[in-house]
């Protein structure tokens, strides 16, 4: 999402309480709602999943994590700073490895209990462990997405977008790409020129619905 408010206008509409109203209009303005099924296993090809119910059988938080981060659980910074805080606890517990090395496999979207259980992930796998923490401390779905699309260099990616309201723009949350800028949350995903600014997005889920880019329809 491009559009980019002004500090004032952003202020008034957190004055007039109309940030969420915002949100969504920008959210219906470049995207469209859309049923979206992917192949999640490649050793199954023709299978396609739906990925909004796929998702939902797979937020189930491991215990250890939530024992882990039960501070975070009960305080009260605010989402992004919490967000902020599971990010960097995604990056130091996963180790990348891409589902060939792991499954044999060239694509395998894997339940969280075998990413938490290996600590060896693929994009999709740490970007979903990212997304289930965050529902659990009640960040809600108006603001969080799992976005798959085209990232520089490397081709198709999978990670968590995040639109806040304290400033009305959208902050990828990657734990495995480009870590370094996302951890900071200061460059606009619309600005992330390694995302091309969004613009190759395939498609965005999260487990309340999903979505596809109005100039792919």
């Amino acid at each position: 999402m491009k559009l980019k408010f002004s500090p004032k206008s952003v202020e008034k509409f957190k004055r007039d309480g109309i940030t969420k109203l915002v949100i969504n209009y920008l959210r219906d303005s470049f995207l469209v709602s859309s049923i979206v099924e992917y192949v999640i296993d490649w050793r199954y090809a023709s299978t396609r999943v739906n990925l909004v119910e796929w998702l939902n059988k797979n937020l189930t938080v491991p215990n250890s994590v939530k024992s882990d981060l039960s501070d975070l659980y009960a305080s009260k910074s605010s989402d992004l700073g919490k967000l902020k805080q599971v990010l960097y606890y995604v990056h130091n517990n996963l180790e990348y490895v891409s589902d060939q090395t792991k499954w044999g496999v060239e694509e395998k979207w894997e339940p969280i209990e075998d990413v938490w259980r290996t600590k060896k992930a693929d994009c999709e796998s740490g970007a979903q462990l990212i997304y289930a923490i965050a529902k659990w401390l009640g960040i809600t779905d108006d603001h969080l997405f799992l976005v798959c699309g085209d990232v520089a260099p490397n081709g198709g990616h999978c990670y968590v977008v995040y639109y806040s309201e304290e400033d009305l723009c959208e902050y990828t949350f990657d734990w495995c790409f480009h870590f370094d800028i996302s951890k900071l949350v200061k460059v606009p995903y619309a600005e992330r020129s390694e995302y091309f600014g969004g613009s190759r997005e395939w498609f965005r889920f999260n487990a309340s619905g999903s979505f596809r880019p109005r100039d792919l329809i």
